[in-house]
């Protein structure tokens, strides 16, 4: 079939007694009484996806090998062509009920859904006809104000209104940006030379001072060795000019001394600065002096730190441009500097030095994301229990969050922090070991798209995340409890639930999003809305918290019902465990990965699933062929006395050739299933019915593979497509 084709797989479990089907055969019906599992050995999957063609068309002409001589059974004739049972339709007797059956939790006998439109055959709880009654709440970039309307963002689009007002388009910042870097080091001998070097390029003011400030974040180094011993050795103007090394008050001195002969005004200011070795609610704020500089042009006031806009000092200064640094906005400027002896009124807010030191510290996302503080206004988060909630509303959709929580020596923390979304606001639940004081930290990035650059600084920004940094906001909290607790997970990741760019795969959460589901009697189940044509491929995988590299595929089954996806998890006993899904679609590069802790309490029998870790049901190649499943909402199929069967159609000008593969899947399997595939036409469709007979209770997978007649079939051993079409069936 090649990756053109279109693969279905089904379920099927079954809850028949066996002596009624021995013996049975009604004149009517055409069964293979030959074709069990067993013998369909040219049938073999692994993974739902080991399954060539070629190894179809066999398990296909194995069962209708009977059937080659053709028979007339009550006046109609039956035979093969291409492998696949033909029969002309018929009527069943009316002994025959073709009605769904439930799968009810427990052993309890199946019982016939009341309405099998909106309840799910495979689990009763799960009834969809809420979610059509009511709206589906909004989730994802359409959930954050400003993000509706500009998915697709420029540098400038992350500028405050001043800046952006100066700078409409960042390309001439860039143009520069290199003319400053690519000044000859040799003129930094002369400052007057120098200075007259870069402004041949500039045209305004804005221009002279941009060129000037970026020379000087390019090509001075921040002395970390004099920061830490407190030997800051001279920094004046004129010995940065000449060394290429500073503090904080050498870059601020020479920015005003090259701004003055640059006909640019420019003043240096002192204060206080919440830079590294800082947390909020500092005792000792003496080692947290710093210096920046203000500059006026056309008669307006901003704000400008050269030293931070230079890089970052960790162990030892890495070199990162920081645009944010470059006529800064000025309320997430003064959340971090807060000047002494000048006008702090007419510049920054009108708030004390304490009041200032108990903030919590704003990244460079939070401004751009339109970040809310809801749960705590204060940097100090007092937890007395060990254990803590932070909420926080963003107008910008933000991605890839992380939380990152450290002790007091720095150690990151694993396993503590849950984050969830929920419309546009982030819920950060904190579980910590023991009391103390730890720093918790949340980054997250402007795009979803992975970036390859790493530390590499970024000379000439491309994207908004080049020209933007990461960090959203930064708290301590104080943990006064006596009890330790566990961590909530063993994993490193932190966001559970469904991630903002999920509908982005064509799926979108039916119910309010949450990182942990509470098992009822040990089942619990996720449903999403299917958007658009839904995602080409779904993986799921259910470990023990603790214990994640041991899958534990009889605990998921998921299920396609109607426009939803149902993931059904059942746990084998109490305890918490790790939901996992991987969403593909055809639109995107990467996989989307979900993550749901489940909460599983109480005593109960536990229910042991079929080993179905790919999502059942018809895949977009599915739909892509023109195929449609006929009467049929559910990707369950539900057999009654052991028959059921599914019916799939298309268009006659199609011509599709089906092709089907039935595997026992159950706990001990014993390989008594059979099908029979029929095709039939009609003046406007071509109608392809696989019928069913399982003779023991349990789990089978119905596989379908569809594929145009005209094609030509591949060599045996060609590995169909994976993105195929899955369907779970019961009996």
């Amino acid at each position: 079939m090649g990756c053109g084709g279109s693969k279905s797989t089904a379920v099927v479990e079954s809850n028949v007694d066996v002596r009624r089907h021995n013996g049975i055969k009604r004149s009517n019906d055409v069964i293979n009484e030959r074709a069990t599992v067993d013998e369909s050995r040219g049938y073999t999957e692994q993974n739902s996806g080991n399954v060539t063609e070629g190894q179809s068309v066999k398990v296909n002409e194995e069962i209708a090998h009977p059937l080659k001589h053709k028979n007339v059974i009550n006046g109609h004739t039956t035979g093969i062509d291409d492998g696949v049972v033909i029969n002309q339709q018929r009527d069943e007797p009316d002994s025959i009920e073709r009605k769904s059956k439930q799968n009810v939790r427990q052993s309890a006998p199946y019982k016939i859904p009341t309405d099998p439109k909106t309840v799910s055959p495979f689990d009763p709880s799960v009834n969809v006809a809420k979610y059509r009654e009511e709206p589906i709440p909004v989730f994802g970039r359409a959930a954050f104000p400003l993000s509706k309307d500009t998915p697709d963002l420029k540098i400038e689009d992350t500028f405050w209104p001043g800046k952006r007002a100066l700078i409409p388009d960042y390309n001439q910042m860039k143009k520069l940006d290199k003319h400053a870097i690519e000044t000859p080091p040799g003129l930094r001998k002369d400052m007057d030379q120098l200075v007259a070097h870069l402004t041949t390029v500039a045209n305004s003011e804005l221009e002279k001072l941009r060129v000037i400030f970026r020379w000087v974040a390019h090509n001075t180094e921040y002395n970390v060795e004099g920061f830490r011993t407190g030997m800051y050795g001279d920094n004046s103007a004129e010995a940065v000019l000449r060394t290429g090394l500073a503090v904080c008050g050498g870059y601020s001195n020479l920015m005003v001394a090259m701004c003055a002969k640059a006909g640019v005004e420019c003043v240096k200011i002192t204060g206080y600065a919440k830079g590294s070795g800082y947390w909020p609610g500092k005792e000792n704020l003496s080692k947290m002096t710093h210096a920046w500089n203000r500059v006026t042009l056309n008669g307006s006031t901003f704000l400008c730190d050269c030293t931070w806009a230079a890089g970052s000092v960790d162990t030892a200064f890495t070199r990162h441009w920081k645009e944010g640094q470059f006529l800064a906005e000025p309320k997430s400027f003064a959340n971090h500097h807060f000047p002494k002896g000048v006008d702090i009124q007419k510049i920054f807010s009108t708030q004390s030095l304490e009041d200032w030191n108990n903030t919590p510290v704003l990244g460079a996302l939070a401004q751009f994301s339109g970040l809310e503080c809801v749960s705590h206004k204060e940097g100090i988060i007092k937890a007395p229990s060990n254990s803590c909630l932070i909420k926080l509303k963003l107008e910008r959709a933000l991605y890839n969050t992380f939380c990152i929580v450290k002790n007091e020596d720095g150690t990151k923390l694993k396993g503590v922090a849950l984050q969830w979304w929920n419309k546009n606001e982030l819920s950060c639940s904190i579980r910590l070991p023991k009391a103390g004081r730890y720093s918790f930290v949340l980054i997250g990035k402007i795009s979803w798209q992975r970036n390859d650059n790493g530390n590499t600084e970024v000379l000439y920004p491309e994207q908004p995340s080049d020209a933007i940094r990461n960090t959203i906001v930064s708290y301590v909290i104080k943990a006064t409890g006596g009890e330790k607790l566990d961590p909530m997970s063993t994993e490193e990741i932190n966001l559970y639930g469904a991630p903002l760019n999920l509908p982005d795969y064509g799926l979108t959460p039916a119910d309010k999003n949450e990182a942990t589901v509470q098992a009822v009697a040990g089942s619990a189940h996720v449903v999403f809305k299917k958007l658009h044509e839904g995602p080409s491929s779904v993986r799921v995988d259910v470990c023990k918290v603790g214990d994640q590299n041991k899958k534990m595929e009889s605990s998921v089954y998921c299920e396609h019902f109607d426009d939803w996806v149902v993931c059904h998890v059942r746990c084998p006993s109490a305890g918490k465990y790790t939901l996992t899904m991987y969403v593909k679609s055809d639109h995107e590069d990467y996989s989307c990965r979900l993550t749901y802790i489940i909460v599983c309490t109480g005593k109960f029998d536990p229910i042991r699933l079929p080993d179905m870790s790919r999502v059942s049901g018809p895949n977009a190649k599915f739909a892509g062929l023109g195929l449609r499943l006929r009467d049929t909402l559910t990707s369950t199929i539900v057999t009654v006395e052991g028959e059921g069967q599914l019916v799939i159609t298309c268009d006659t000008t199609k011509e599709m050739k089906i092709i089907a593969g039935l595997k026992d899947i159950s706990e001990s399997p014993n390989n008594d299933g059979d099908y029979v595939v029929e095709t039939n036409k009609t003046e406007t469709e071509q109608v392809t019915t696989v019928s069913l007979r399982l003779k023991t209770k349990g789990f089978f997978k119905l596989t379908l593979f569809a594929k145009p007649k005209t094609e030509s079939v591949p060599t045996p051993k060609k590995r169909v497509c994976r993105s195929m079409a899955s369907m779970l069936s019961q009996t």
